[in-house]
């Protein structure tokens, strides 16, 4: 009876790996997108970009300036909103239906250099 709870262990651990592994290369609808904040270095007479590898359409976007909200939601940030020393981060996220909702599908950081 113990070596049958050992199986049912190692098989369940084996099954979520895979999955997990499945879903992290993109495969799963819940995969995990590459993205990227460029221009990287980024200078304070620099538009922002956010740049979604693999994402499809739908996708909204969130900028965090100094770990706040910036209150700007579309995919770029315009050089007149940086300044030197100002951390900008990236979140994506794409709606998955009802059942899932919104998801963050990735996110990415650059400081603002002089």
């Amino acid at each position: 009876m113990k070596n049958r709870g050992i199986l049912l262990a190692t098989g369940t651990l084996l099954f979520f790996s895979a999955v997990s592994l499945f879903a992290a290369r993109g495969h799963g609808s819940y995969g995990i997108s590459r993205v990227e904040v460029y221009p990287d270095p980024a200078f304070d007479r620099d538009d922002l970009n956010c740049l979604v590898m693999d994402g499809g359409d739908g996708l909204a976007f969130r900028w965090r300036r100094n770990a706040m909200p910036s209150g700007i939601e579309i995919a770029r940030v315009d050089a007149q909103y940086t300044y030197p020393g100002d951390t900008w981060e990236c979140s994506a996220s794409k709606f998955y239906g009802s059942g899932a909702g919104w998801m963050v599908i990735g996110a990415d950081e650059v400081m603002i250099n002089p």
